[in-house]
C-alpha cells in the first residue's frame, strides 16, 4: 500500500522551511511561536503558523504545497520567494 501523507504535511514542511529565515528574529523579539492548522479545504490542502507578542499576531499560510496555479501550469508564488529573500522564480 503506497503511503499517502496527511492533507497539509507538505505545507507545514514547506512552511516551517519558510519561516526558518526569520524565526529567530521574531523570537529575538518577544514573539512566541505557534503551529497552528494542518487540513484540506476548498482551496486544497495548507498549514498555517503565528508568532504572537501580547495582542499582536503574525499569521502565515501554505496552500497547495506553495505553488500557485497558472496557464503554464504550477509556479511558485510570490511570497515564497519572498520568504526565502530570493526574486527569481
Amino acid at each position: 500500500m503506497p503511503h499517502v501523507s496527511k492533507p497539509g504535511a507538505v505545507e507545514r514542511q514547506r512552511l516551517e522551511d519558510g519561516l526558518q529565515a526569520i524565526r529567530s528574529l521574531l523570537e529575538s523579539r518577544g514573539f512566541a511561536y505557534s503551529a497552528g492548522s494542518e487540513a484540506e479545504s476548498s482551496g486544497g490542502p495548507f498549514a498555517t503558523s503565528m508568532f504572537r507578542r501580547g495582542p499582536l499576531e503574525i499569521g502565515f499560510i501554505v496552500r497547495n504545497g506553495g505553488a500557485l496555479a497558472s496557464g503554464e501550469g504550477l509556479e511558485r508564488s510570490a511570497s515564497s520567494r519572498l520568504v526565502r529573500g530570493s526574486s527569481s522564480p
